[in-house]
């Protein structure tokens, strides 16, 4: 897919582009001169596509809508409650470090 098939999305790439410019400029680690903002964003965001069509991420991205539906349900008022950002962030991070050096696993 071509990321710049929408002329609003390919603003916002290039505007979240000059901002990456910058927080690196910012950080003291500018990019070399034939990497730009716009194509890391674009890169990013064409890789993760293609993982959230892989199988793979077809399973994850259907947890992670069951997790949200989870903790909805753990709560009094569901998605409203003030808790509820965070602890679905909690419940996500869980599930990404499963299997990564043991993080996530049950003792």
């Amino acid at each position: 897919m071509r990321m710049d098939s929408n002329p609003k999305l390919d603003q916002w790439i290039r505007d979240k582009g000059a901002e990456l410019e910058a927080a690196f400029r910012e950080a003291g680690s500018p990019l070399r001169p034939e990497l730009t903002g716009e194509f890391l964003v674009r890169s990013t965001l064409e890789e993760n596509e293609k993982w959230f069509k892989s199988p793979e991420g077809q399973a994850r991205s259907k947890r992670m809508i069951e997790i949200a539906n989870e903790v909805a349900a753990e709560l009094l008022g569901g998605h409203e409650h003030p808790d509820y950002p965070s602890r679905v962030l909690a419940r996500l991070e869980q599930l990404f470090n499963e299997g990564r050096d043991g993080a996530g696993a049950s003792a």
